[in-house]
C-alpha cells in the first residue's frame, strides 16, 4: 500500500493529453473535490486553444466554481512527436509556472494520458516501406522516447524544486499515474504498435517505482528526495477517438466489429466511471507502487 492522495494538501496537478476524453474527465473530476483554497494546474494538450476554451466552460458549470476561484489553471501547447530542445523548452514553462507562483506544493499528481493508438490497418510483419520508418520513429518518439525524456526533466525539476523550498513538507510526495490499458500485458491482432508501446511505458514505470523504492527503504536523507507513488491505471475501454479509429480502420474484420458491437451495445466504459476509479484509488492508496490495476479489477 502506497501513501494515499491528500485532496487537502496544497498541490500540482499536471495532466499531459487533458484536450478531450479522459484526461478532460479527469480534471473536471479532480477540481471540484480539492478542499485546499489554492493548487497549481498545468493541462496540456495539442490544441491548447480547444482545451481553455473546454475548461472555461467546464467552470463556468461548476457549482462550488467560486469556493476555489484561486486555484492556478495553466495551458500548455504541447506535441510529444517532437525533439529534445521542444522538451526542454516545455520543462522550462513548467518550471517557471512553479517559480513564480507563491504556493508551498506538498504533493504532486502526475498523469500521462497523452498518447496515440498507431497504425490498426497492418500486421505486425506489414511495416514494409521507408513510410513505415518514418511511422514507427514518429510512433515510439510520441508514445515513449518523450514520455522519459520529459520525466527524467521533470523528475529534476521536482527535485530542485524540493532543494530550493527546503522548509517546504519533509515529506514531499509525488504520485505518478500512467494511462496504461490491457494491451500492456495482452496481445491483440492489429495492435503491434500500441501493444508495444503500452507495454515498453509500463515497464518503464514500474522500473521507476522499483527504483524509487529501493531509496526510500536505503534511508536516504529526507529533506533532499521526494517520495514517488507510482500507478499504471488501465481505464477500460472508452467510447473516444481512438475507439473510432478502431472501428473505422482495423484491418480484421472480426475484430473490428467485435469493437463496433461494444460501441452499439453500450457496453464500453463511460469515461466518468473510469474517472471515479482512478480517484478512489488515490484516495485510498490501495495498490502496491508500480501495480497495473484495471477498471475491472
Amino acid at each position: 500500500m502506497v501513501q494515499k492522495f491528500n485532496f487537502e494538501l496544497p498541490s500540482l496537478i499536471l495532466i499531459l493529453g487533458a484536450t478531450r476524453g479522459l484526461g478532460k474527465s479527469i480534471f473536471d473530476h479532480i477540481y471540484p473535490i480539492l478542499k485546499y483554497k489554492s493548487n497549481i494546474f498545468i493541462l496540456t494538450g495539442r490544441d491548447v486553444d480547444k482545451l481553455s476554451k473546454d475548461v472555461k466552460s467546464s467552470l463556468i458549470l461548476e457549482p462550488n466554481a467560486s469556493q476555489i476561484k484561486e486555484n492556478m489553471i495553466n495551458f500548455i501547447k504541447f506535441d510529444l512527436d517532437q525533439p529534445y530542445s521542444y522538451i526542454v523548452d516545455k520543462i522550462g514553462e513548467i518550471s517557471t509556472i512553479m517559480s513564480k507562483s507563491n504556493l508551498h506544493i506538498e504533493q504532486f499528481l502526475i498523469i500521462y494520458n497523452a498518447a496515440t493508438l498507431g497504425s490498426v490497418s497492418k500486421k505486425a510483419d506489414q511495416f514494409l516501406s521507408e513510410q513505415d520508418d518514418q511511422l514507427l520513429e514518429s510512433y515510439f518518439r510520441t508514445n515513449m522516447t518523450s514520455t522519459i525524456l520529459f520525466h527524467s526533466l521533470l523528475m529534476k525539476t521536482i527535485n530542485n524544486y524540493k532543494c530550493i523550498h527546503p522548509n517546504t513538507n519533509p515529506m514531499l510526495q509525488v504520485f505518478v499515474v500512467n494511462i496504461s490499458s490491457l494491451m500492456s500485458t495482452t496481445p491483440m491482432q492489429g495492435f503491434s504498435l500500441y501493444c508495444a508501446g503500452k507495454a515498453a511505458r509500463e515497464l518503464y514505470f514500474k522500473v521507476f517505482a522499483q527504483e524509487n523504492e529501493q531509496t526510500f527503504e536505503k534511508g536516504d536523507v529526507i529533506d533532499k528526495h521526494v517520495f514517488v507513488h507510482v500507478l499504471n491505471y488501465a481505464p477500460g475501454p472508452l467510447d473516444t477517438d481512438m475507439m473510432h479509429d478502431i472501428c473505422l480502420n482495423h484491418y480484421n474484420e472480426s475484430v473490428k466489429k467485435y469493437f463496433i458491437d461494444l460501441k452499439n451495445s453500450h457496453k464500453l466504459v463511460p469515461i466518468d466511471k473510469s474517472c471515479e476509479k482512478l480517484i478512489k484509488l488515490l484516495k485510498d492508496g490501495n495498490y502496491k507502487s508500480g501495480d497495473h490495476v484495471d477498471f475491472y479489477d
